[in-house]
């Protein structure tokens, strides 16, 4: 069997430069299972499979009793190597039907209200820096929680904006590196602005690391499991369940109730169209949809 293990290492590397470490690692544990699954039906060469190896595969896997998203996931994963595969090994690997996935329900996405949210800096001013500015910095720049912890320190950019009645006003935009290396700038609401010029003038100007702003362990930046466990503590008191995308969503649901054009946001969001940010990021409630209808008519005869 050609799949040895050179081959799933070099696709490891190739799909940790285009995409986050947890997506990558991912893909790799999707593909290792796929060639588990492979030998086990007694096939040596994906050269010679059958057209319909990636149904069945789909198959098998709503069958073991994973979750539509995570079928979508692992398949995603397994195309991805194949494309590896034919492009950069030259493998003629068969052009395989496309595969009907099974359908995910569609849930309402969860933010957190602005209620909540001074209980929520209130606990998080109760942890020690760097993690304490970091939660802080969360819900004020919709950042993925990789691209959080693994900010430059050099990535602050100061912009003086002339407001409508025609005052001048000192923003904060980082420049971030996201998904496949793509550079975006996003700009922090005022809150993660403060805490942001706080901690640099306070607890990091006293850090001699001089690559991280969120310096960690061994000359790194903090993990992101470091977020991740510091927002359960947050949110136990709280008795309410998020995690760091849903920050992500209250940063933009928050812009687009402002506003701001669904356009700008995905640039911000760093999405490649409006949909991704329409379908999965934007918490719309009932008194937005209701809203939306009525102050149009709201009537069916006009």
């Amino acid at each position: 069997m050609f799949l040895v293990k050179q081959v799933l290492q070099e696709f490891c590397k190739y799909i940790t430069a285009i995409r986050t470490k947890v997506t990558a690692a991912t893909y790799t544990l999707a593909v290792d299972r796929f060639l588990t699954w492979f030998k086990s039906q007694g096939y040596s060469r994906l050269e010679s499979a059958p057209r319909n190896t990636l149904q069945n595969y789909c198959m098998y896997l709503v069958n073991e009793g994973y979750s539509p998203a995570t079928v979508r996931l692992q398949i995603v994963g397994v195309i991805q190597f194949l494309k590896f595969c034919r492009m950069f090994k030259e493998i003629p690997i068969p052009e395989f039907y496309p595969v009907e996935l099974p359908k995910t329900k569609t849930k309402v996405k969860d933010i957190l209200v602005p209620a909540a949210f001074t209980t929520y800096f209130r606990l998080a001013n109760e942890l020690t820096e760097p993690t304490r500015t970091a939660l802080k910095l969360l819900p004020c720049s919709g950042l993925r929680c990789e691209e959080l912890v693994s900010l430059p320190l050099n990535c602050l950019r100061r912009t003086t904006l002339r407001l409508k009645n025609g005052r001048e006003k000192q923003t904060l935009t980082v420049l971030v590196k996201g998904k496949g290396g793509n550079e975006r700038l996003v700009p922090l609401l005022e809150e993660g602005a403060q805490a942001l010029t706080n901690y640099l003038k306070g607890w990091r100007s006293g850090n001699q690391d001089i690559k991280w702003m969120f310096p960690g362990k061994k000359k790194q930046h903090i993990a992101s499991r470091t977020i991740r466990d510091a927002l359960q503590r947050i949110r136990k008191p709280l008795k309410m369940k998020f995690t760091p995308h849903t920050m992500r969503r209250t940063y933009l649901t928050t812009l687009y109730h402002q506003g701001v054009d669904p356009v700008i946001l995905a640039k911000i969001a760093g999405h490649k169209s409006t949909q991704t940010l329409m379908n999965h990021y934007l918490y719309l409630d009932e008194q937005d949809l209701a809203s939306a209808v009525h102050h149009s008519g709201g009537r069916l005869i006009t």
